[in-house]
């Protein structure tokens, strides 16, 4: 790796600067190496490994983390020259034989390299037999044609589970089901809301590593509006073109911009979008599924129980009186 571009906080430069200013320093010291992969004008596949963990510079006796902007600015520099990047850890030894753990190390590459070739570019295998073997009792009309992912991800954090602040970016995937093409867009605020035309998934790397500021809107209300015209253009546009979308939502970050997918309002008979109301009307033909993180809901199970009279003398094992129950 280029130096001063991975490493503690303390032992790289801009130690006392904030965070912004910090990933800037770091975006820099990878500058030569964009400038030699944007040369190549292909697409690039970087596996980089890097610590988790550096020697603490004052000398002392433990360790300190790579600074969190490390990744992030890693991923920007060179998403901006148009290179997928996939983060790997060393080797790690036995303590005890001061042995290397290769086996370990030779899975975790392996999975490494498969997301870094197959994940990154959006390539999933098997669209269409898998759409084939759990739809079969659909005609092949009503079938969805693609698959289209509504999510958010969060500048610094990727896509996780909490309370939404103001820098996010909401992306949509589709994946056309013959092909196996997959394709993205998004939406974003330049003074008012941008909604990005459909680009190949690989590509979309350089252009949201572009984008500043990544936010929607400054106030809360705005940004609930524009995500619900967004998932509206997304969905109705597909629908429109007869492509019978499976439209899979994350809910658990999306309710706080979608309050219909909350479950005290969520209503497959009245699927409202502020303004857009009664849109299973205009939707028909798709399938939305709505995917939560963590705290789901019980399923609800019918279940019985027999009970059947016994007693210490009764010479009939268990098993006998299971099937006596049954």
């Amino acid at each position: 790796m280029p130096e001063n571009t991975h490493g503690s906080r303390e032992s790289l430069p801009g130690k006392d600067l904030k965070a912004k200013e910090r990933s800037r320093e770091r975006i820099k010291a990878w500058e030569s190496t964009a400038q030699q992969i944007k040369k190549f004008n292909q697409p690039t596949f970087c596996l980089i490994m890097a610590r988790q963990f550096y020697p603490n510079p004052n000398g002392q006796n433990n360790v300190k983390p790579d600074d969190k902007v490390n990744k992030p600015s890693t991923r920007k520099a060179l998403a901006m020259a148009g290179a997928a990047v996939q983060f790997l850890l060393p080797i790690e030894k036995i303590r005890k034989t001061n042995s290397l753990k290769l086996a370990d190390f030779f899975h975790r590459m392996q999975s490494a390299l498969k997301d870094l070739i197959f994940a990154h570019s959006g390539r999933i295998d098997g669209i269409k037999e898998k759409v084939d073997k759990y739809l079969q009792n659909i005609s092949p009309e009503a079938k969805p044609k693609e698959i289209i992912v509504i999510t958010i991800v969060r500048k610094q954090k990727g896509r996780v589970r909490g309370k939404i602040e103001s820098t996010f970016l909401p992306i949509a995937i589709r994946i056309n089901v013959d092909t196996g093409k997959c394709e993205f867009c998004c939406a974003y605020d330049k003074g008012n809301l941008v909604i990005s035309s459909w680009i190949s998934f690989s590509d979309a790397r350089a252009f949201v590593a572009e984008l500043t500021p990544i936010k929607l809107a400054d106030k809360e209300e705005v940004r609930q509006t524009r995500f619900m015209d967004f998932v509206e253009k997304v969905i109705s546009d597909s629908v429109e073109a007869g492509k019978q979308p499976l439209v899979i939502i994350d809910s658990s970050n999306c309710v706080q911009l979608w309050p219909w997918l909350a479950d005290i309002r969520i209503n497959a008979n009245e699927i409202n979008l502020g303004s857009y109301q009664d849109m299973q009307v205009n939707w028909q033909g798709a399938r939305i599924i709505r995917i939560r993180q963590e705290l789901a809901p019980g399923i609800i199970e019918k279940k019985s129980r027999h009970i059947i009279e016994t007693s210490v003398e009764d010479p009939r094992t268990k098993e006998e009186l299971k099937k006596t129950a049954a």
